[in-house]
Parts: C-alpha cells; structure tokens; sequence
C-alpha cells in the first residue's frame, strides 16, 4: 500500500483547520445550541491529527471521552502525541471509514470537512447515524463550497473571480458526475440525515469570515495573502505595496 495522501498534507490541514470559525461561535453551538450538561462518549469520524477533538472536549462536562477514526498513521501519531496529558479518556483508531463498522454506540458522532471528500457521503453518514444512541446527536461540519466560493475578495489583486467560479463549478461537477467528491455536500447533509432517520434536524451557519488587510495583518499581509491565494487556489497578480 502506498503512503495515505492525507499524512502528506499536515501543514495544509492544519491552515485549513484553523479558519473553520469563532472560538466562541463553537462555544455557543455546545451550550446554548446542542446544549450539553452531562459527561459525552464522542466519536469523531475522520479525525485527522484531533483538531476538533481538541476545541470540543475542553467545552464538555468532566468524564467525557474521545475516540478518532482515521486512516494514515502520521495523522494518528500527531494525534496521540496532541492528546497525550489531556484529562479524558482517548482511543485512536486507524481503518478506512468506508470499512469502518460501530462496534459500540456513543452520545455523539462528528466530523469535520470529511463527508465532501468520499465518494458515497450518505454511506459513511449512516453509519455515524448507526454509531449513536438512540438521543445521541449526529454532527457535521460541512462546507458548501459555491457558498465558499462566492465571498472571495482579495483587495490588492487581479484576478477574474467570475471565471474561477464557473471553472470550479465545472470540476465540481465533472467529479461527482464520475463518483467522485461532492463540492456541494453542505446543504444536501441535512436531506439525507431526514432520509436516515434522524429527527429534529437543524442548520446553521457558521458566522467565521477571513479578513486580511495591511493594516490588519501589518508585515504578515504578503504571507498571510500568499497561503490564503495557495488554499484557495487563486492566480493573482499585479500586487502594489506603497
């Protein structure tokens, strides 16, 4: 076999990662929104290194548990390493999500930006769904990336966004007509967790914008903007700094 892609791209996940949102719009969502009071066995489909692992156990109630499933043990050593001291339970599992089967039933089952890049999502969901007890939650995080999309506005750049955006549109759609990744999966999720059984659906957006400005960002503006262009992948050009 050979090296799991996803343990070549620490870096990019790790940038990545960390614009998902507010600290305190996740804090919000877990007391006033899913409102969490007792001790939770979570699991986290499609873990990574634990980056949702690591905003999400501090938040919940003392005896809590984690346990992450992922395939890459790269992923996985950074992600034992992470949680290494931490004063919960923690299990780590490495195996293919789409061979994955429950083996026990948890509180709460989550991912993070996971579902949009498997072929077959509503496969992987059942079995989050399957994972759960029977008032346990199912959570995901999922972009929609045509929403993404269409609030990208580098000042100080030329670049044609109407054109990346039909451009985009037509890969997305190229992929999902070949059973590939599903760039539009965000606001299908809630439909096919009806589909599943689940009850009591609900979406949310998440109120997180990146903004970066000169006067913001100061020296870092020029790095900031370059590795926002790179995961963004946007051509731009003609930068003029006074």
């Amino acid at each position: 076999m050979g090296e799991y892609f996803w343990d070549t791209q620490m870096d990019y996940l790790k940038s990545t990662k960390e614009q998902m949102w507010n600290d305190d719009y996740f804090e919000f969502l877990v007391n006033k929104i899913w409102n969490i009071r007792s001790s939770k066995d979570v699991i986290d489909f499609g873990c990574g290194y634990g980056y949702l692992g690591m905003k999400l156990m501090p938040l919940l109630p003392e005896g809590s548990t984690y346990t992450g499933i992922n395939m890459g043990e790269e992923l996985l050593a950074e992600a034992r390493k992470i949680f290494e001291n931490v004063p919960f339970h923690t299990e780590f599992i490495n195996m293919d999500l789409r061979e994955y089967i429950p083996q026990k039933q948890y509180d709460i089952a989550i991912c993070q930006s996971v579902l949009r890049h498997i072929p077959q999502p509503k496969m992987i969901l059942e079995k989050m769904v399957n994972s759960v007890v029977s008032s346990g939650k199912v959570i995901c995080i999922e972009v929609n990336r045509r929403m993404e999309n269409a609030g990208l506005y580098i000042h100080g750049y030329t670049y044609d966004i109407v054109k990346k955006d039909l451009l985009l549109q037509s890969r997305w759609y190229d992929e999902l007509k070949n059973g590939g990744r599903d760039y539009m999966l965000g606001i299908k999720v809630p439909i096919y967790m009806e589909q599943l059984g689940l009850k009591d659906v609900e979406i949310r957006v998440n109120d997180f914008v990146e903004f970066i400005s000169p006067k913001h960002d100061g020296d870092g503006y020029e790095e900031h903007v370059k590795n926002f262009q790179k995961l963004n992948n946007v051509q731009g050009t003609s930068y003029k700094s006074k």
